[in-house]
């Protein structure tokens, strides 16, 4: 091993790159001749880090981890972090204690307060550099042995050799082989990408590129997860405050998702015409699979399979070039590329319409070459933003006059001078500012709403 580790060593001071393989990986090596040289110079370049999401599910989390142990790596250095939630229970904690992970370091993170899965999913991941790639897993996810060559295939091929110029709206690459859309207005819809590759000149196997990102297993790319970064909490301050941008994606049901991190991407992903590469193998074979387990989005009912409505087929054989059209990647520019309702369009299309939405909701027009920099999406009327702020300081002082006056009726209370209080005289300042204001009295008690409050009354005090 030392004298493989001194010529690899040599080999690089040389300028050549080194590719060193364990033995047993070897007979699953074929991908590496399709690749262009230009390609493999950056095999030791890149870096692929895991991210597992993780709270209460144990026995998940063990299945998860036993198929990320039976896969293969091709010698590269593989970290594991463990994502642990405040309400994680002891048998989670104690598992990733004594997991043990031979494949590259394994780092643990515990929060102290609930973050949910919006924010575990989110803040895992943020890129060292543009050569540092995450795999987002939650733990009811399970994989196949061949995920990683999938991974490292695909990344090489469209990132680091001549497609590259082409790639740069890709924003990742699938394990799991979509057979639902759950995108429709109307709910989710089965799905099969053959059919909409039906009557085009593309193969029914090949590949696409689809703007749906995945969150059932899926490796993202370093540039537009940060973007994504800049973008989300900006997003979320409007959100739940002024709402002073209503990014609305047309016609589909992800603008009613609440608690949603993919909520927030596919906007980013539709005003930019970003799409993600997904597998589309014979009978939706795949590289992940999902057990829907009741979680923060699956609610499950007594009787309920959703693993008969998401589960799909692992590749468990060596299926990663035999199944292609071709038995090999196909080059960027001949992929199909699929809408968010899977609809085949050009790359064209997609960046217009993304560039439309664009010209609504934003005062800055989109910039002409990527930056991986959203404030040209976040740009708003700043005289607008003082207004709006200031109504809502003055909506909040109406209300809170309003519910001191109705506290005061209510409980029949007593002025600062110990004095009785008209009722009359308080009711008309109720009346008054009710009248004036814009907005309806959240904090007044349900059974007296403001609405049927007398103008005059009998009250005794």
């Amino acid at each position: 091993m030392r004298g493989v580790e001194s010529a690899l060593i040599a080999a690089s001071n040389l300028g050549v790159t080194g590719i060193s393989v364990p033995i047993e990986d070897t007979k699953h090596l074929n991908w590496l001749t399709h690749l262009p040289i230009e390609a493999l110079k950056y095999w030791n370049t890149v870096k692929i880090q895991i991210q597992v999401i993780t709270q209460d599910r144990p026995d998940s989390l063990a299945r998860l981890i036993r198929s990320l142990k039976s896969s293969h790596y091709f010698g590269d250095e593989v970290q594991l972090t463990i994502n642990m939630d405040r309400g994680a229970d002891p048998v989670t904690k104690e598992y990733c204690h004594t997991l043990e992970w031979p494949f590259g370091q394994k780092s643990l993170r515990h929060r102290i307060v609930q973050g949910g899965l919006m924010a575990a999913v989110v803040e895992s991941y943020y890129p060292r550099d543009d050569n540092d790639y995450a795999v987002m897993l939650e733990d009811d996810v399970e994989l196949s042995p061949y995920f990683f060559m999938w991974t490292k295939y695909n990344i090489l091929k469209y990132r680091y050799g001549p497609d590259r110029i082409h790639s740069n709206r890709m924003f990742g690459i699938s394990y799991y082989g979509s057979k639902i859309n759950e995108l429709y207005l109307l709910g989710r819809r089965p799905f099969d990408p053959t059919i909409s590759l039906e009557g085009t000149n593309y193969s029914p196997r090949s590949p696409y590129l689809w703007q749906v990102p995945c969150s059932w297993g899926a490796v993202y790319f370093p540039e537009i997860w940060r973007e994504f970064h800049d973008y989300f909490p900006a997003r979320l301050q409007d959100w739940n405050g002024p709402k002073l941008q209503n990014i609305t994606v047309p016609e589909v049901r992800s603008n009613r998702w609440k608690n949603s991190w993919k909520r927030f991407l596919i906007e980013l992903v539709y005003l930019r015409g970003y799409v993600m590469l997904y597998p589309n193998y014979e009978n939706f074979a795949s590289f992940s699979t999902n057990h829907a387990e009741a979680g923060t989005h699956i609610h499950l009912t007594e009787g309920s399979k959703p693993n008969d409505i998401f589960g799909v087929p692992l590749m468990e054989e060596d299926l990663v070039l035999s199944g292609l059209p071709g038995g090999s990647m196909p080059k960027y520019a001949d992929l199909p590329i699929l809408d968010l309702l899977g609809n085949v369009v050009s790359k064209e299309e997609l960046i217009q319409r993304g560039k439309a939405l664009h010209s609504e909701v934003s005062l800055c027009p989109p910039n002409n070459e990527l930056t991986f920099d959203p404030q040209d999406i976040l740009c708003f009327d700043d005289e607008k933003r003082e207004t709006v702020i200031n109504e809502t300081d003055v909506r909040k002082e109406r209300r809170k006059q309003m519910s001191e006056a109705i506290n005061l009726i209510l409980n029949h209370t007593l002025d600062d001078n110990g004095t009785k209080i008209e009722p009359e005289k308080l009711l008309k300042i109720v009346v008054e500012l009710y009248n004036s204001s814009a907005t309806a009295v959240t904090d007044v008690p349900s059974s007296t709403p403001i609405q049927s409050l007398p103008t005059e009354t009998n009250m005794k005090l």
